[in-house]
């Protein structure tokens, strides 16, 4: 199995599906298109660009990552934040180690469990929510609920608690633990189900690899 850097040196990374072959990410709860993945690196690890195949949500636990979107925005992400990703998404990932390794969890959320969770949450049409572009990436902090509902996750990994009606019911706990720190979660999602993004890559980051310049349009 290769590791994120080794695969990543050659290949955009297509998520979920990609973590599977990768040494250094644990899948918790999964199906074949969806679940709960654990990162953890030790070492550098920049200029990973990867495609959501699957809606995504990044949270961090130790650490911190940066994640570029394909207009070149950049997001912060400490630990204890979080960032939700819509389908169809090219955003590259750097970690540079300062006083942490970067451990984080992945979750991939599929369309019967996003279409059940806006069908049940309840929304509050008093209270004005935030506008959410339906390109943009939504950062969400979180606290200690969100920390334990992962610590969770992992003692069902060791119990090899790992079915499909299950994950359905802890992706549901996690949509609605995200909606009590930020309610956008409930636009975003609905923008994200009905929006197909065009495929798009970071034109910057393409013209500041020196790879990108050895490159020949010959047949």
């Amino acid at each position: 199995m290769n590791s994120v850097f080794d695969h990543s040196k050659k290949n955009i990374l297509v998520l979920p599906q990609s973590l599977y072959t990768m040494t250094d990410v644990v899948p918790l709860l999964h199906t074949e298109n969806t679940g709960i993945f654990y990162k953890s690196l030790r070492h550098d690890l920049v200029d990973v660009e990867f495609y959501t195949n699957t809606p995504c949500l990044v949270y961090i636990e130790s650490g911190q990552e940066t994640i570029t979107t394909s207009e070149n925005k950049t997001h912060e992400l400490h630990a204890g934040s979080a960032v939700f990703l819509p389908q169809g998404l090219n955003v590259h990932s750097d970690y540079v180690r300062t006083t942490s390794s970067l451990k984080a969890y992945l979750t991939f959320f599929d369309e019967d469990v996003i279409s059940e969770f806006l069908s049940t949450y309840k929304v509050n049409k008093s209270q004005p929510s935030k506008i959410v572009r339906a390109t943009s990436l939504l950062k969400i902090q979180c606290d200690d609920l969100v920390k334990t509902y992962f610590d969770s996750i992992q003692k069902l990994h060791k119990r090899t608690c790992n079915t499909a009606p299950l994950l359905k019911v802890k992706l549901l706990e996690l949509l609605y633990l995200l909606a009590i720190y930020d309610k956008a979660i409930y636009q975003t999602l609905v923008q994200s189900k009905h929006t197909t993004y065009p495929p798009k890559r970071n034109i910057t980051r393409l013209l500041n690899n020196p790879n990108t310049l050895k490159l020949t349009i010959k047949i």
